[in-house]
């Protein structure tokens, strides 16, 4: 949308007026007299149309492809603000609407009548706070990377089967957190009520998506560990030490404590130089399984300076 001028006016010798433009009243079906409401920001103000009713958002979509094609399609109208999804669907493609309702929050399959599907997302965006909801997605990264420190130390399938499990979890609260970003980027009401700022919801997409990766290569750690089927205790300093730093990320941005954000690049170099100082040694198979460990660990201390680099971003005002 192109920015139009507007001049200020004085009104009474004591209040300020400006004029709105007439095809914008007319389009939100305002009329001399109504309200409007108004998200006073420190150097800008947006408007929005009180007696705007935001209409229920409905997709239909058709295409060729595989199941894997499908379901990328029905994840960007969730991201996207969508409410009902109608599917048209043939062959395997069924299975996307089904992986569809398992990862994403709210989305549940209404009606299928065989070759459509009805898939209707039942969400209360006020209900869910989106602060609370990132605190729990780090909590499941950490819990992730506590239990693959065990199971470097003691070797436990059944361990590391919990742990893959929750990347299913992590995933669920990126796209249910990554939907309301959007949302809120749209409806200035909505990011009132999620308590979110511009220069926040930024940071909180950096954030969850670094989150998502971190539980990512924890997953590919833990299955290159069950793939060995055996504890592996001379690198188990190096992942306690990757997992402090990950916490100390986290926590310098909950508190916004830019001081501890400054430690985490010196920590970070540290821990990474002890970590391209292990020697990957033994049997072709092993040493691979290896150093898909060691790369992730390199890896997510990377990613706790990225979470700390958005802290020292955010305490500038």
């Amino acid at each position: 949308m192109p920015l139009e001028p507007r001049k200020i006016f004085m009104s009474g010798g004591s209040s300020y007026i400006v004029t709105l433009p007439k095809n914008w009243v007319e389009k939100n079906g305002l009329k001399a007299g109504d309200s409007i409401l108004m998200n006073i920001g420190k150097e800008s103000i947006t408007l929005l149309a009180e007696k705007t009713e935001r209409r229920l958002k409905e997709a239909k979509i058709k295409i060729d492809g595989a199941a894997e094609t499908l379901l990328r399609r029905i994840i960007s109208y969730y991201l996207a603000g969508y409410e009902s999804i109608f599917v048209e669907i043939n062959g395997e493609q069924r299975k996307a609407c089904m992986m569809a309702t398992e990862m994403l929050v709210g989305a549940e399959i209404l009606e299928d009548y065989g070759n459509k599907i009805r898939i209707e997302v039942f969400l209360n965006e006020s209900r869910f706070k989106t602060k609370d909801l990132l605190e729990k997605m780090a909590n499941i990264c950490i819990s992730m990377l506590e239990d693959f420190s065990r199971v470097v130390a003691d070797f436990n399938a059944d361990l590391c089967s919990s742990i893959l499990s929750r990347e299913n979890e992590v995933d669920k609260l990126y796209f249910l957190i990554l939907r309301q970003l959007k949302t809120a980027v749209r409806y200035p009401d909505v990011a009132s009520n999620l308590e979110l700022t511009n220069r926040e919801i930024l940071g909180l997409r950096i954030v969850i998506k670094t989150l998502e990766r971190v539980a990512d290569h924890v997953t590919l750690m833990t299955e290159s560990i069950r793939e060995l089927g055996k504890s592996v205790p001379r690198i188990h300093d190096n992942a306690s030490d990757t997992l402090a730093l990950f916490k100390a990320a986290i926590n310098s941005y909950q508190k916004g404590a830019a001081d501890i954000a400054d430690e985490i690049f010196v920590m970070s170099n540290d821990i990474k130089d002890k970590i391209r100082e292990v020697e990957i040694d033994g049997e072709v198979y092993e040493a691979l399984k290896l150093k898909t460990i060691l790369d992730g660990l390199i890896r997510i201390a990377g990613y706790s300076e990225d979470i700390a680099e958005i802290t020292i971003n955010l305490s500038v005002q």
